[in-house]
């Protein structure tokens, strides 16, 4: 099934699978086709700014994929085999991701997800609720409700009469024209006297600011002065403990979790393995290690400069 979903623009008659014209790699590359431009060649697509947005959403279609049909573990290992028949070579799971000092396959890490970014969900409405969250979107009624680009001024909205459908502007006689559309009707929702009275103010959420140890040790390896006789790891490993950057969190709690995504990991089994030193430092109270030491398994730090 992989397979199925990666293969198709470079195969020839000699590949061994069967032509699928529904596979991802093949369907998106007509929207490079349709745009034109420096989009409809690889070589200079990535000079058009959609290139990033467009790459974007694909890459949300895959993360979905992956989520739905893999295990965490098979997501960083499976990749389709190698053959010259199928694929380009360029293509193949230990070839140069240029121009970075990585291979095609280390884009299949989890990590990227775990703790670089995250997918916000696709906008969706229904007939109670006919709005998407945007000024840019509206919500096609006709049919299963979903969500749709807005047409802009003089564009064609045949059809859409009277949605939201026009940027800025009404549709009329086809044709998005200037004009005020009355927002979408919301039902109005009524709270219990017992819902109203758990409604409670809540400070507003903190900014996000990266700024972590990546080991249990880094306070003791600060202590001894590391932090200005292995600068070059220390800024790298230990940047909160060296005073590199300023975390948001109180760094004197060493049972807290420190990360806002530390209870996910823990579910996604990250106390241990890989990323098992980073959770001993920062998400300690979802780890269960609040009666655990930090420096328990810590020696001093050899030079690494």
């Amino acid at each position: 099934l992989l397979n199925y979903l990666l293969w198709e623009i470079f195969r020839t008659s000699g590949c061994p699978f069967p032509e699928n014209a529904n596979a991802l790699e093949f369907v998106h590359s007509f929207v490079h086709l349709w745009l034109g431009g420096h989009m409809r060649d690889p070589p200079t697509s990535a000079n058009d700014p959609i290139f990033y947005v467009f790459h974007a959403f694909v890459d949300l279609i895959w993360e979905i994929w992956r989520q739905a049909r893999q295990s965490r573990e098979a997501r960083e290992l499976d990749y389709p085999p190698e053959l010259p028949q199928c694929a380009d070579p360029q293509h193949f799971g230990y070839a140069p991701m240029r121009p970075y000092n990585l291979i095609n396959r280390d884009g299949l890490s989890n990590m990227y997800t775990d703790q670089m970014y995250r997918y916000a969900p696709r906008p969706g409405c229904s007939v109670e609720i006919p709005t998407c969250g945007s000024p840019y979107l509206f919500c096609d009624l006709r049919g299963i409700p979903h969500c749709v680009s807005k047409i802009k001024l003089n564009g064609i909205c045949s059809g859409y009469e009277g949605l939201d459908a026009c940027f800025n502007g009404i549709c009329e006689m086809g044709r998005c024209v200037p004009g005020a559309t009355p927002p979408p009707f919301v039902p109005r929702i009524e709270l219990s006297v017992s819902q109203r009275q758990q409604i409670k103010q809540s400070e507003a959420k903190r900014h996000f600011i990266a700024c972590f140890n990546r080991s249990p040790c880094c306070d003791r390896w600060a202590q001894e002065g590391e932090c200005r006789k292995n600068e070059k790891y220390m800024r790298t490993f230990c940047a909160a403990s060296c005073h590199f950057c300023t975390p948001a969190y109180n760094t004197t709690d060493e049972c807290a979790d420190r990360h806002i995504s530390c209870q996910q990991w823990r579910s996604d089994g990250q106390c241990h393995g890989r990323s098992e030193e980073f959770m001993q430092e920062n998400c300690r109270a979802s780890c269960h290690l609040c009666q655990t030491p930090k420096t328990t398994k810590c020696s001093s730090l050899p030079n690494v400069s």
